[in-house]
């Protein structure tokens, strides 16, 4: 994914080439002229008012989304967000996670006529007395419903929507997201394409690039881009030929299940999942540090205490691979292996999403299988990475990661003041990079995981401690990454993740503590582990969309 930000918008994920949607709009926006403006707010339609909230959490971060049935808790995304940030961390993450109007009915918030109104009432503002950034981050949609001919709201009346929605939110919050309106499926008919519930494609085309001029006008609204998070995954599927006028965009896709939602179910993977991921991962890179809860405060954890012990060992080979899923294989040190990191929470969210019993999309195993999973250093990466793989495996994505243990000094067995110098460094990474480009399936997908930050408390215990011009671990982190991406980053079959950035875009770029890691330690908290786990899910799962177009095509689904 690129988290390149400008400030003021915040592009996630490109789906589609700007010459190419530009295209899109200009081809099929003819019809849009001639549709009558329904942007007039009928007091008695769905979506025309909105519940307030339940009272906001006083620990965790408290955050809102508001929109359709895109969005809401039995059709969209927003149960599997509050579940990812809420439930699993126990509140020390999110403290409450809500939906504007409710998960259920009455959070359908239809288009975007009167939203000030509806959203004042979604956020408990309704009177004028919630106090300024009561939200820690709330996001909003309206797109599809001002496309239905039934609902039509012009251009111009959208923007003006916009706007208003925009300025009543930003004082609430402190971050407000427009998610961009999704895409849907569309097999031709005759030659044309087809309009679910009236809503030509074009139109949410055009729609998501007016909320995108709007959200730069209005300054400080952030760009989640949805639509591109879906293309990304669905660009895997059949498309449209190339002499339509929706040529390249998919015919169907195993995460939509009515053209325009998301609701699929097992064997399919959960398209309320999938969208969740996307949702969640740009949610918590602005929530304030101060509303996460560090429930390890006060611990301590010796840097490398966490199954040091076990470094130079490969573990034992990976579990036979699941036919039915995709598979992916997590290769990293303690802040990935169970226990002490993220992984357990990626292999659950992807695994396991039991809300409406919808379908998991991906098997997950860590390196070293049931044994010692501290891949540690690239020294010792090079030496296993084989055995992690196993052998005549194909997996479908690997993400990995070696950097803290390069790094420290003295580490792993090596002298005194010694790290694994950064031309070792590279070079073992081309090595590793090679044998897990021969592991990769069809179509598969290598993700470089960026080394996560130091704090300054943590940098202490190793000060005056490294060779000659070593200038402390966290600046040895931060050139170590920078020469594992120039490395990786040009090969077609290597992805980022760029975990290092997310983390500090919540940290800080210097921080001496943090709610996301324990106190002086580099290892991370309940909250942070789970953060963690979002960014890297949401990083794997666009990735996925071949593995399940190849599998659904094996067994003719």
């Amino acid at each position: 994914n690129n988290h390149e930000s400008s400030g003021v918008v915040h592009d996630v994920i490109i789906g589609i080439e700007p010459t190419m949607l530009a295209a899109l709009v200009l081809s099929l926006g003819g019809a849009l002229a001639s549709m009558p403006d329904a942007s007039t707010w009928n007091p008695t339609a769905e979506g025309a008012s909105c519940t307030p909230p339940t009272p906001l959490a006083t620990e965790g971060a408290n955050i809102l989304l508001i929109g359709d049935s895109i969005s809401m808790g039995s059709s969209g995304y927003s149960l599997f967000v509050q579940n990812f940030l809420q439930t699993a961390t126990n509140g020390t993450l999110a403290g409450s996670v809500q939906h504007g109007g409710g998960f259920g009915g009455g959070g359908q918030m239809a288009s975007s006529a009167n939203g000030a109104a509806k959203v004042a009432g979604c956020m408990g503002n309704a009177t004028g007395t919630l106090k300024p950034k009561a939200w820690s981050v709330i996001t909003y949609n309206a797109g599809l419903h001002d496309c239905d001919t039934r609902e039509f709201v012009t251009p111009a009346n959208y923007a003006e929507n916009l706007k208003g929605v925009f300025a009543t939110l930003k004082p609430a919050a402190s971050a407000v997201f427009f998610v961009t309106t999704t895409p849907y499926d569309m097999p031709l008919v005759n030659g044309q394409p087809p309009l679910p519930a009236g809503i030509n494609m074009s139109c949410v085309l055009e729609r998501n690039e007016i909320a995108r001029a709007v959200a730069a006008e209005i300054g400080d609204i952030f760009i989640e881009d949805l639509y591109g998070a879906v293309e990304e995954f669905c660009s895997a599927f059949p498309t449209d030929p190339l002499n339509s006028s929706f040529a390249h965009n998919y015919t169907t896709c195993a995460i939509q299940s009515t053209g325009l939602h998301f609701f699929t179910r097992a064997p399919f993977p959960s398209g309320q999942q999938y969208t969740g991921f996307s949702v969640a991962s740009q949610v918590l890179r602005k929530v304030p540090e101060a509303e996460i809860s560090n429930v390890t405060a006060g611990s301590s954890t010796t840097l490398l205490a966490e199954a040091s012990s076990t470094v130079g060992s490969c573990g034992n080979p990976p579990a036979p691979l699941d036919a039915k899923l995709p598979n992916v294989l997590i290769i990293g040190d303690s802040i990935s292996m169970p226990g002490s990191g993220y992984g357990p929470g990626v292999e659950v969210m992807m695994e396991n999403p039991e809300l409406q019993s919808t379908g998991a999309i991906a098997s997950v195993q860590h390196s070293g299988g049931n044994g010692s999973n501290q891949a540690g250093p690239t020294t010792n990466g090079v030496d296993c990475v084989q055995s992690w793989v196993g052998v005549g495996n194909k997996w479908d994505v690997v993400t990995f990661n070696h950097g803290i243990h390069d790094c420290v000094p003295g580490g792993d067995g090596r002298p005194n003041g010694a790290i694994v110098p950064l031309a070792e460094y590279v070079a073992n990474l081309k090595t590793i990079y090679g044998v897990l480009h021969d592991s990769l399936a069809p179509n598969g997908t290598i993700l470089w995981v960026s080394t996560t930050p130091v704090s300054s408390a943590a940098e202490t215990p190793w000060k005056g401690k490294g060779p000659a011009g070593w200038t402390g671990l966290g600046d040895c982190v931060t050139s170590y990454n920078a020469a594992a991406v120039q490395l990786l980053g040009p090969l077609p079959d290597v992805q980022i993740v760029d975990l290092h950035s997310a983390v500090t875009d919540v940290c800080g770029m210097q921080y001496d503590q943090c709610n996301l890691q324990k106190w002086s330690d580099v290892h991370f908290t309940t909250a942070g582990k789970q953060f963690c786990a979002v960014q890297v899910a949401a990083g794997i799962a666009p990735k996925l969309g071949p593995a399940w177009r190849r599998l659904l095509k094996e067994t003719q689904m």
